[in-house]
């Protein structure tokens, strides 16, 4: 009996050593750093708490899929860049890493709140601090290697304008409301009083339909299912019942402000931005490039 009891206590030690092995196991090596399974957990998890504060539900997990496959090569630039700002001398500025701190805990009604969405992430104080600090010290030396080297002469706006007046036009604005439920036959009584001219916000109360004013939507702006569905509709006019997202929604155009030309004083400022972010793109890459080509990187077989 004591050798069985031996037996499972070493089992279950072996399994326990094997489960730690599985996080800490080296995924790539950065110089002189390396990067662990745990790491790239975390910072997975760090990624989709900062999502979730400004996506939800289909959106963000659409979010989260585009930055999962390319998390790896992500976090090894990020070690490259940290890892320059260091060589150059910078730190990170304490105070600005407690008011970013301070800005993320705004977004939740408490700091509660903001403390059991950082644990439902798999997430602690120090590793929410220890990644904005290294956000921040990305920041500034981007600015100082790139950013404030970048110049754009007056005449690449104006030559921009020329070339691509027709689509820098201001889209139609669509002022959109909707009634929702999680009740299908609530939504089909709702939509046959609309039919028969009842007002829209008093037929979706009387119906038990909850009223959303959506404001002035552009084209795009929505899903492209939904997207769909408010651009055919004239003024006035209500959709059919639209089963989205286990919801069922009726939406009604308010007015329509159409189309209309974009003047150069309206689209300089657009155009600059768009030019900005260009070059930053460009030169951002041949800098990364080049920390790479300095740098030793080892991928392990089973991550590549």
């Amino acid at each position: 009996m004591k050798k069985i009891i031996l037996f499972c206590f070493l089992l279950g030690l072996f399994c326990f050593a094997s489960g730690l092995y599985a996080q800490e196991k080296i995924v790539a090596v950065v110089n002189k750093e390396i990067i662990t399974q745990s790491d790239l957990n975390s910072y997975l998890r760090f990624i989709k708490m900062q999502l979730a504060g400004q996506y939800h539900g289909r959106e963000l997990e659409e979010k989260i899929a585009e930055a999962t496959p390319n998390m790896l090569s992500t976090l090894i630039e990020n070690k490259l860049i940290v890892q320059e700002a260091k060589k150059q001398g910078l730190k990170a500025d304490e105070n600005r890493v407690k008011a970013r701190m301070e800005e993320m805990k705004s977004q939740y009604p408490s700091n509660k709140a903001f403390e059991e969405d950082m644990v439902s992430h798999g997430l602690t104080l120090a590793d929410m601090e220890n990644r904005t600090r290294d956000q921040l010290l990305m920041f500034d030396i981007v600015e100082m290697n790139i950013k404030d080297k970048i110049r754009i002469n007056p005449k690449e706006v104006t030559d921009f304008y020329a070339e691509h007046k027709d689509e820098l036009d201001v889209p139609a604005l669509r002022h959109i409301i909707s009634a929702v439920t999680d009740n299908e036959i609530n939504a089909r009584k709702a939509l046959y009083e609309l039919k028969k001219g009842g007002d829209f916000r008093q037929v979706a109360d009387t119906c038990g339909l909850s009223v959303d004013d959506l404001g002035e939507i552009k084209p795009g702006q929505l899903t492209k299912e939904l997207d769909q569905v408010v651009s055919v509709l004239g003024v006035g006019e209500t959709s059919d019942v639209i089963n989205f997202d286990k919801k069922f929604y009726i939406f009604k155009l308010e007015e329509m402000t159409p189309a209309r030309k974009r003047s150069f004083d309206e689209a300089k400022q657009n155009i600059y931005n768009y030019i900005f972010d260009q070059k930053m793109q460009i030169e951002m890459s041949k800098w990364i490039d080049e920390l790479k080509s300095k740098a030793y990187i080892e991928i392990k077989k089973e991550n590549s």
